[in-house]
């Protein structure tokens, strides 16, 4: 028989689907709330939280193993399906000495190239045999989703080897034309280092890593990719050229010039990407991607990574776009405002100048 507290958390997890919310959060002293397109939204018709209703949903579905760790670490990322059909990314944490805790919506839908609004010259990864693709843009601006729709595209057009490192494991694949092996850090391998270290000797041809955070790692990506790998990863940068920079001060000051060359040699190209509000209210991509050319490579061996801007700017023609180019399409399109347009401009004189020419 079902609890009050299990009829009533049940009840909000539909609820995140029904109103389209990505995320759930659970704090003492206020009813839940949910984040919908980009807006923390109180639901005033629930009762305020206690310690012991938030405390008997995450022992609801944690593991003896998990409650260990949690009670360790004070903290804890997981991903978990409730009843086989609603599967979330939950953060559970530490607050004030209570327990607190945010559920990630995980949609079972993944979206085409054409649904999420991004452009036909993302083709140009799905291609290729080796290299380093970088996903990256600030918090709560779908990387994660561009990257199963390329996964997804990938695993119903090719017959590909494709293998990821994750921790948690979020959105599970289906195997189609592609064998697909998803590995979870601290359950299938002991660190993303060690995963990356077992691929040096498999027959795999595409590996996704989903968190890149210091030089160890990087160096066995650097080495997957002269064996022919072809490497998706994510980062959390502003713009891509920081993207670029954040992956060069990972190494010490005394081989900058090596990693340059390095990275010069090895990146195929840069997804930047933001989630802007549209004139419908609802969230929209704005993006803009870089694609290794000459200008690049040159650029990122001489460390004038600002300068790619410039090559952003002017490199249409070989299906790269600027954030500025693409914020004035949006605005172009009847989208976004123009004022939301400026809010994320990278050079705002240039886009009014653009924006200026639509309008």
């Amino acid at each position: 028989m079902q609890t009050a507290q299990t009829i009533i958390f049940n009840k909000l997890l539909t609820t995140v689907v029904e109103r389209r919310a990505s995320d759930l959060h659970l704090t003492i002293g206020t009813p839940p709330a949910l984040r919908i397109e980009g807006e923390l939204i109180i639901l005033e018709d629930q009762e305020i939280l206690t310690p012991d209703f938030i405390k008997g949903v995450i022992n609801s579905f944690l593991t003896l193993e998990q409650k260990e760790e949690l009670e360790k670490n004070r903290q804890l990322i997981i991903a978990h399906s409730f009843d086989q059909k609603l599967r979330f990314k939950i953060n559970i944490y530490y607050q004030k000495g209570f327990l607190g805790v945010t559920f990630r919506y995980i949609s079972p839908i993944i979206k085409n190239f054409s649904d999420l609004g991004l452009p036909k010259s993302i083709e140009n990864f799905l291609s290729l045999k080796k290299g380093l693709v970088v996903i990256s843009g600030p918090f709560d601006s779908g990387k994660t989703t561009t990257l199963i729709s390329i996964i997804e595209t990938i695993n119903k057009t090719q017959k590909k080897n494709i293998f990821t490192l994750e921790k948690p494991i979020e959105y599970i694949f289906i195997n189609d034309k592609s064998i697909i092996e998803q590995r979870e850090v601290e359950k299938d391998v002991n660190s993303f280092a060690d995963g990356l270290d077992l691929i040096v000797n498999e027959d795999v041809d595409i590996v996704v890593v989903s968190q890149v955070n210091d030089k160890e790692i990087f160096s066995k990506i650097f080495k997957l990719i002269e064996g022919g790998r072809l490497i998706f990863i994510f980062l959390e940068a502003e713009q891509t050229y920081q993207a670029i920079e954040k992956i060069i001060n990972f190494f010490p000051f005394e081989e900058k010039e090596k990693i340059q060359t390095i990275l010069a040699n090895n990146l195929a190209g840069v997804i930047n990407q933001k989630l802007i509000s549209s004139l419908k209210g609802n969230r929209l991509l704005a993006y803009e991607i870089l694609l290794n050319n000459l200008s690049v490579k040159n650029l990122i061996e001489e460390g004038k990574l600002k300068q790619l801007n410039s090559v952003l700017q002017l490199s249409q023609a070989e299906g790269m776009i600027s954030m500025d180019r693409c914020l004035s399409q949006l605005v172009r399109n009847a989208l976004i405002s123009l004022e939301e347009a400026l809010r994320y401009a990278i050079d705002m004189e240039n886009l009014k100048t653009m924006a200026q020419r639509i309008l």
